[in-house]
This record gives C-alpha cells, structure tokens and sequence, in this order.
C-alpha cells in the first residue's frame, strides 16, 4: 500500500531519523504525518509514549501496521493535530510533511502552492500543544519557499 498512497521512506525521511538518533529521550512525543510509520518506530525507541497521526487512513493503516506491538503508541487519523486538545502534553513533535510547490493537494509530496503552507499549519498546530521546554523538528526543502515559513 506505501508508495501510491503512503510516502515512502527518502532521504529526507533518513535524515530526520539520524537527527532523532542524537536528540535524547522524550517522554511523550508526536508525529505528524505518520505515513509510513518508520519515525513513528523510532520515537517509539526513544519516548515512553507516542501518538502518530496522519490525515490518510491508508496512511494509519501502515503506520499502525508497523507498530502495532508497541504499547506505548498510539495511531489516530485526523487532519494535523486537529483531534487533539491543547493541552500542552508533547516534550516532542516532529514531522517530515510535504513540502514541494505544488498546488496539487492529491499529492502526497504537495506542500501548497509555496511548498510550505503544510508545514506552517503543523508548526501552528504543533506549537500550541508543546510543553515548555519542548523542541520541535520539521525537515522543509530549499526547494520551496523556507524565507516564507520563517
């Protein structure tokens, strides 16, 4: 099901996950746009809890596939963080959204017109719900508009 209707694992996917090999451990963490629920698997090394979401069922479905075993996960399908409260609850969001200029929102890898209108709603989104002292990771491409993210 991965490629057609999931984003599968890059580069860009490989290097968020070294980014996470250094970052230390987190108690409860997020990540938006779970897709192939590989990220999903290593917060779930490094975390005591994590909750993946993803706007695509199909996407869930891989995901919760993936990490199914683990205890400490949890799996929704909502659009970004929209079915979550904001109760400041995660010491760590990360997200690898897409984040290519394309206008076309069938895409897996379409960030907006811009490249980056996904990655602000998930970095909106995902700043009201950090605790303090949270840190967040997002990976954008210098192939969009990162001057208009900032």
């Amino acid at each position: 099901m991965t490629g057609e209707y999931v984003y599968l694992p890059s580069d860009d996917t490989f290097l968020l996950l070294k980014f996470l090999s250094n970052i230390g451990a987190a108690d409860f963490s997020c990540e938006i746009g779970s897709g192939s629920g590989i990220v999903t698997e290593t917060l779930a090394n490094i975390s005591q809890r994590v909750l993946a979401v993803d706007i695509s069922p199909k996407a869930c479905k891989v995901s919760w596939e993936k990490v199914r075993k683990r205890p400490n996960v949890d799996v929704i399908c909502c659009d970004s963080l929209s079915a979550i409260r904001e109760d400041k609850l995660f010491s760590l969001i990360v997200t690898n959204p897409p984040y290519l200029p394309f206008k076309d929102e069938s895409r897996l890898w379409s960030g907006g017109e811009g490249g980056i209108e996904v990655a602000q709603k998930f970095t909106f989104d995902a700043l009201r719900r950090l605790k303090e002292g949270g840190r967040m990771a997002i990976v954008l491409s210098s192939l969009s508009n990162v001057k208009g993210y900032m």
